[in-house]
């Protein structure tokens, strides 16, 4: 879902940049906007579902700083490119690095091996990978009935 995301910042960016008037240039910011609001709640979903329980607050504050230092790059590019529709254009870089890098190197969540049961020996792997880093012990019970009992749906937000 946070890859299929970047489809908003792509389209919205490149509409941007090639708007031919007020309307649509209008029109393509409120795409990328919708795109930056889904990005905004999933991606504490993600941190919540892939990060050891110790280090959610950690990676929490580093997704803070990095928005804050994107907006600070963001207005450093605009300053020096002075041209508004080049800036937009540019907003695509970050969302094609995500759906070329990030496709590559991000895990997917327990929950989402958990909902498609030939992925659960994976799911099993991730919790007992997370298990590790938090110091459990793996080969305990409670570690498989955990990773069988969990649920969560938008109704536990």
């Amino acid at each position: 879902t946070l890859l299929a995301n970047n489809f908003f910042f792509i389209v919205g960016s490149l509409s941007s940049a090639l708007s031919p008037g007020i309307l649509c240039l209008v029109v393509s910011r409120c795409v990328v906007g919708i795109g930056v609001g889904i990005a905004s709640a999933l991606v504490h979903v993600y941190i919540g579902e892939v990060v050891p329980a110790g280090r959610r607050g950690e990676h929490g504050a580093i997704l803070v700083m990095m928005g804050t230092s994107g907006i600070l790059v963001a207005n450093l590019v605009c300053w020096a490119i002075s041209d508004w529709r080049w800036v937009f254009a540019l907003g695509i870089v970050p969302a094609l690095l995500q759906v070329i890098w990030g496709s590559a190197i991000m895990p997917e969540s327990t929950l989402w091996h958990k909902q498609r049961p030939k992925s659960l020996a994976m799911a099993r792997r991730s919790f007992q990978v997370a298990a590790i880093e938090e110091g459990m012990d793996c080969e305990n019970p409670e570690c498989e009935e955990a990773i069988l009992e969990s649920t969560a749906s938008w109704a536990n937000l």
